[in-house]
């Protein structure tokens, strides 16, 4: 059995039950499967096909365990990378895994866009990681950004790049 067969096992028998709570928001069983499902598609569209190994660097969200179930669904390799990793790591990690697809937090997006650039990776999803979040996180988050100092990477032309609600047609 599948973790996405889990999921449908539960969203068939307990659908009015919450499958996840994050911050405010709470989804049930139900909601979960069906954007696991339109999730699948939009994937499935983009060309990520079952054995594709497709990088995921992003932090705890709805749209972070909603992808990764979706590509359980449909057969792909979900490869786990900590979204606290320099550039140079990830690109190494890109590298070894040959992942094909990347879904990626909004906070580390300049790091993803240089390690992308040495890789084989031919889709980035972004997730919008500030959505939802506390106001107080988001505050922190921005500054951080702001004075950092870091140098924008820009993105390379040769990857397909798209937000992770376009995707699944939000």
């Amino acid at each position: 059995m599948t973790i996405y067969e889990v999921i449908e096992d539960s969203a068939r028998e307990f659908p009015r039950r919450t499958a996840y709570s994050y911050f405010s928001k709470h989804c049930t069983y139900e909601e979960f499967k069906r954007d696991i499902d339109s999730t699948a598609s939009g994937l499935l569209s983009m060309g990520i096909k079952s054995g594709d190994r497709v990088a995921v660097t992003a932090m705890n969200s709805p749209e972070t365990i909603t992808g990764i179930y979706a590509l359980n669904k449909i057969g792909a390799v979900a490869v786990m990378l900590n979204p606290k990793s320099p550039a140079k790591e990830l690109t190494g990690q890109l590298r070894l895994t040959k992942a094909k697809a990347i879904i990626y937090s909004s906070l580390v997006e300049n790091s993803v866009n240089e390690a992308i650039q040495e890789s084989d990776v031919t889709l980035a999803i972004r997730i919008n990681s500030l959505k939802g979040l506390s106001i107080k996180f988001l505050v922190g988050s921005l500054w951080k950004n702001l004075w950092s100092g870091e140098k924008r990477v820009p993105f390379p032309e040769r990857v397909k790049r798209i937000s992770f609600h376009k995707l699944t047609g939000e």
